[in-house]
């Protein structure tokens, strides 16, 4: 089932839920399809950088309450049934309708869904809890190895300890972990 770029009301029957294993018990998270969602970074020294898009690229960038609408647009999401597996998740862009996150040659990028089974599978991802313990990690749906990784200000998908200079063991758990939270 491939994403047809018609709209996708909040339905609160139908969500994406992750269920990880506590010290005090069992957790779930759960993101309504249609929410809208900022994506946060764990990783100490972070504190406050987002998950944006600008000019087709994705990217960590500051964003606060109080500053610019842009970039506040730019760093919100709706969740969507993944393109590739409704099952899964893909992530469109609040502000640019049909434009969803997806990876391309290791990068995240912001492009446009044409409805190329190629888009869905790169647009579509699993969520899982954080690896370092906070919030969710998300997983590639055709690099399931791979996660949505921050580094050095530039977002990609990778493996721990991979090939990649973006795929250092160095802070991974932290750099693949992501608070997901209502937009301001």
């Amino acid at each position: 089932l491939l994403y047809d770029g018609s709209p996708q009301p909040i339905d609160p029957t139908r969500s994406i839920t992750v269920v990880a294993e506590m010290s005090t018990g069992t957790a779930g998270l759960s993101l309504p399809i249609g929410s809208q969602i900022m994506l946060s970074a764990t990783t100490p020294g972070c504190n406050g950088d987002c998950l944006r898009h600008r000019e087709g690229k994705v990217l960590l960038s500051p964003i606060v309450r109080d500053g610019a609408s842009l970039d506040r647009a730019d760093a919100t999401w709706i969740v969507r049934a993944g393109l590739a597996d409704p099952a899964k998740m893909s992530l469109e862009a609040q502000n640019l309708p049909g434009n969803f996150l997806r990876h391309h040659h290791g990068a995240l990028v912001l492009h446009y869904n044409d409805g190329d089974e190629q888009h869905a599978l790169d647009a579509t991802f699993e969520i899982s809890p954080g690896m370092n313990g906070q919030g969710i990690s998300l997983s590639s749906y055709n690099f399931p190895d791979r996660f949505i990784r921050h580094y050095a200000g530039e977002v990609f998908i990778a493996a721990k300890g991979g090939p990649e200079h973006w795929a250092s063991a160095t802070s991974w758990e932290d750099d693949v972990s992501w608070l997901a939270r209502p937009p301001w």
